[in-house]
């Protein structure tokens, strides 16, 4: 008998040739799936590349100096800082705050600082800003005197004007006023000073009157004789209103009438100086009045573009008032600087993107208001995303006709498009101590970056 006929000689070549076709399969099998798997990994690779840059976010691997965001800082930039580092309240806001108060004042520009007796503010702003160039105004230092370098017109207009009507009883109020203030200026020939006019309120009319006469000319003692004689009958009203501008203006106000002139301070004087005033906000808002005239002396400076803002958490200031001092016209700096700008404007999605909008360069840090980071989620904005899925394939059988069985395990890619947030409200609610997503406006990519304090 031949080999061929011998069942076991069969079986031996059988499984011989079964072996072979195995091997050669196995081997198809795996360069087919390589060369798939190249072709796919090069293709995950190019989509991956395309998704990055079409999200936009740039990681940056160096820290980024504050200094080095100076030119956003120019006096007609609009800064805004919103977030809390996790280990601390206020640090890297005021930071930015000192930083863009620094670069205003080098470019020949005024700076007023509004906070809310923060410390750590104003040692910031002392160790970036000379002496000479500082004024400080709060319950340690009532240097407050928003007349202070005021002609009769600008007074009359700091103390009547549409803010201040809701707290003017009647236009007599506004006649006596006028009489009191040119007697003042004329008579006296002193820088005018808002304690010695609410003094002088105090007088009786006729005493005001002799004052008058033994004080000024003939023709201005008339013109003063006239406003006094039409207004005498709200002379007790603006008293009242007089008295309470005062206690609004509570721990902030100068109430010395012996203190040199030289060492009082106003927003006016800031602005003209060129210098930083820093005001404990909550030392001249025990109510509205105060706010309000304080408000009236920036509009003047803002008008003549003289001075720029430094805004640290203005919980007091209206959602119109910001939107002022943001908008395009305005062409003084803004740097605005909150623990949650979202919850600030009473989770106003209008109002929050109206301001965040608004600003040449918006900081961002952590938040942990679910809704505030969804807002800044949105700010942000979306990009087009191609998703990739896989999805592992296990099994194995004979097709009917076959010799051999077919493996048919692999890995099946799959794309689907989609948009996708550029950072997600979890990446805000969770950015480290020192990180920040910072959006330039003249630029469409986003920076993540770490800061260095150098400014």
């Amino acid at each position: 008998m031949g080999l061929w006929d011998d069942d076991f000689g069969m079986k031996i070549v059988w499984g011989i040739l079964k072996t072979m076709g195995k091997i050669f399969l196995g081997v198809s099998h795996a360069v087919a799936n390589g060369v798939r798997g190249l072709f796919q990994n090069r293709q995950i690779a190019r989509i991956r590349k395309n998704n990055d840059e079409s999200r936009g976010v740039q990681e940056s691997l160096a820290p980024t100096a504050v200094a080095a965001l100076a030119p956003y800082m120019q006096p007609t930039g609009k800064v805004l800082v919103s977030g809390l580092d996790q280990e601390y309240s206020s640090p890297w806001r005021n930071v930015f705050a000192a930083a863009f108060a620094k670069h205003a004042v080098a470019r020949g520009v005024g700076v007023l600082v509004l906070h809310n007796g923060d410390e750590d503010m104003l040692a910031r702003l002392q160790q970036v800003v000379p002496e000479e160039q500082l004024f400080f105004v709060g319950p340690e230092n009532p240097v407050y005197d928003p007349l202070k370098g005021c002609d009769e017109k600008e007074i009359v207009s700091l103390l009547l004007n549409k803010k201040m009507e809701p707290y003017v009883q009647n236009d007599a109020c506004g006649i006596y006023l006028q009489g009191l203030v040119r007697l003042f200026i004329r008579g006296w020939k002193v820088n005018p000073s808002l304690m010695v006019l609410k003094n002088l309120s105090e007088s009786p009319v006729a005493k005001v009157q002799q004052l008058a006469q033994s004080k000024l000319d003939s023709e201005d003692y008339q013109q003063v004789n006239a406003q006094l004689q039409a207004g005498a009958s709200a002379r007790s009203a603006l008293l009242l209103y007089l008295n309470r501008l005062m206690d609004s203006l509570a721990s902030a106000v100068c109430r010395d009438e012996m203190l040199k002139i030289s060492q009082t301070v106003n927003v006016r004087q800031a602005a003209a100086q060129r210098k930083v005033l820093a005001v404990d906000i909550s030392s001249v808002s025990t109510d509205a009045r105060g706010l309000a005239l304080l408000l009236n002396e920036i509009d003047g400076a803002i008008k003549e573009n003289k001075i720029a803002l430094v805004l640290d958490n203005p919980d007091l200031l209206s959602f119109e008032t910001l939107r002022r001092f943001i908008r395009s016209e305005y062409k003084g700096g803004l740097c605005l600087t909150t623990q949650d700008l979202f919850a600030g404007c009473a989770d106003s999605e209008k109002d929050f993107a109206a301001i965040a909008s608004g600003c040449s360069l918006c900081v961002v840090m952590s938040h942990s208001n679910g809704d505030s980071a969804e807002a800044w989620q949105k700010f942000f904005g979306s990009y087009h995303k191609m998703d990739i899925t896989y999805h592992i394939n296990r099994g194995r059988g004979r097709n009917h006709g076959q010799f051999f069985g077919n493996s048919n395990e692999g890995e099946d890619v799959g794309f689907a498009e989609k948009d996708e947030p550029r950072v997600r409200a979890e990446q805000i609610m969770q950015i480290p101590t020192g990180n920040v997503y910072i959006r330039r406006r003249d630029s469409a990519v986003i920076l993540h970056t770490v800061l260095d304090d150098t400014i």
